[in-house]
């Protein structure tokens, strides 16, 4: 995270795995099918922004080169989000 200001603030992640396998001979190789194990790099975005004593309001990207990945099922591809909290 890192802190622009008092008031608004900026984030990046980076999650990572690598190739993981179901079968316990790992003999399951395929890449991209339901079932199989992927190794994916996702790299997610967020601002938030401090609204008074008691607001604050964020946005954000998670998975923002869109990449694919199946880790039994598939993850979900890019997301943007809004996120708005009350503190009293």
């Amino acid at each position: 995270t890192y802190h622009l200001n008092q008031d608004l603030d900026t984030s990046a992640g980076v999650r990572y795995a690598s190739v993981s396998y179901n079968s316990l001979d790992n003999s399951d190789t395929a890449d991209n099918v339901f079932g199989g194990m992927d190794a994916y790099t996702f790299l997610d975005l967020k601002a938030s922004y401090q609204i008074g004593k008691a607001g604050k309001l964020a946005v954000g990207i998670d998975n923002v080169t869109d990449e694919t990945a199946l880790v039994y099922h598939p993850w979900p591809q890019r997301t943007y989000y809004l996120q708005g909290s009350l503190s009293f």
